[in-house]
């Protein structure tokens, strides 16, 4: 095999606990492994991160044919924004400690664990949806009334966006790519591939500028939390998050399967 080293990014279904599927992957491959998935993360911090990633792997003269990037975007509707102490509302925003780590920065930690806490000294990513259970309502209240500035239309662009941004950044460097979903109830899909309406306008053109041949896909349109539904395996308690049983029947029994074409 040609491949050394395994990049992935994500969110909750793609963390660093060791019992989700970039783990299993990496063992069953036997690559070195580089996740950067992070809890509550949305795009911008998932294309983010795994850029970073493969970028200190490339400075530290790897090759990039033994780099393999393998990403499971999450829904487009989390806004994670960067935010910096230079600015005068971010003390105001940040006022105490919330059990969920913002800001975050992947300066921070090193991969394979999960992100350690700025401090209120600290720029980051202010990552988690709008409903997301924080205890610091001033988050809470900021993630909402942003959400009210993007229509359905505007949100689909900055993920499409994100997408391709690490799609180009890959292939630049001259690096395998392969996208899956992690749910894919947010998105609508049509012969496998990742689409909306037609009736926006905005979409349609970098809809056709991203290349569906390196999207893995449940069922050709569904993503993992659809396979482990379909399978009738097991859940954490919020009926949500597939347990760790469930991440490694999916890689082993789907994933790896699919990828032969593209590791061997």
């Amino acid at each position: 095999m040609k491949f050394k080293h395994l990049v992935t990014s994500g969110c909750s279904f793609s963390s660093n606990e060791g019992t989700h599927w970039p783990h299993y992957l990496a063992s069953s491959l036997g690559l070195q492994l580089h996740n950067r998935g992070m809890p509550s993360a949305g795009n911008y911090w998932i294309s983010s991160s795994a850029i970073y990633q493969t970028q200190l792997l490339l400075d530290s003269g790897v090759d990039p044919k033994e780099i393999f990037v393998c990403i499971m975007w999450t829904d487009f509707f989390r806004q994670d924004v960067f935010i910096d102490p230079r600015t005068e509302s971010y003390k105001n925003l940040l006022n105490f400690k919330d059990s969920t780590p913002n800001p975050i920065n992947f300066f921070n930690s090193e991969p394979n664990v999960v992100n350690r806490q700025s401090t209120m000294e600290e720029d980051g990513y202010l990552i988690g949806g709008a409903w997301a259970p924080f205890k610091n309502s001033n988050i809470s209240n900021f993630k909402k009334k942003l959400l009210q500035f993007f229509s359905y239309q505007s949100l689909i662009i900055q993920s499409y966006e994100h997408m391709l941004r690490m799609q180009w950044y890959c292939q630049s460097k001259n690096i395998s790519l392969i996208n899956q979903l992690h749910k894919a109830s947010y998105w609508k899909l049509e012969n496998g591939k990742v689409t909306v309406d037609n009736t926006y306008r905005n979409i349609a053109h970098l809809h056709k500028m991203i290349n569906f041949d390196n999207w893995v896909l449940w069922n050709n349109v569904e993503g993992l939390y659809e396979y482990a539904k379909f399978n009738d395996l097991k859940f954490l308690q919020d009926n949500e998050h597939p347990d760790s049983t469930s991440h490694k029947h999916y890689v082993d029994n789907f994933l790896i399967d699919r990828l032969r074409q593209f590791i061997n």
